[in-house]
């Protein structure tokens, strides 16, 4: 199964097509993990 372009949890970088995790978040005012990483939307983040 192909992996899906993914935005990056990283300045300066938009999206991604090889990441090792993924991060969901789904509040990210209610997020501790959102806040550490400054997530302010809802969705589906690509991790390196």
């Amino acid at each position: 199964m192909a992996k899906k372009k993914l935005p990056v949890i990283a300045k300066g970088m938009k999206e991604l097509e090889t990441w090792k995790g993924r991060l969901i978040v789904i509040n990210p005012d209610k997020s501790e993990i959102a806040k550490k990483v400054n997530i302010l939307k809802s969705g589906e983040y690509g991790l390196r």
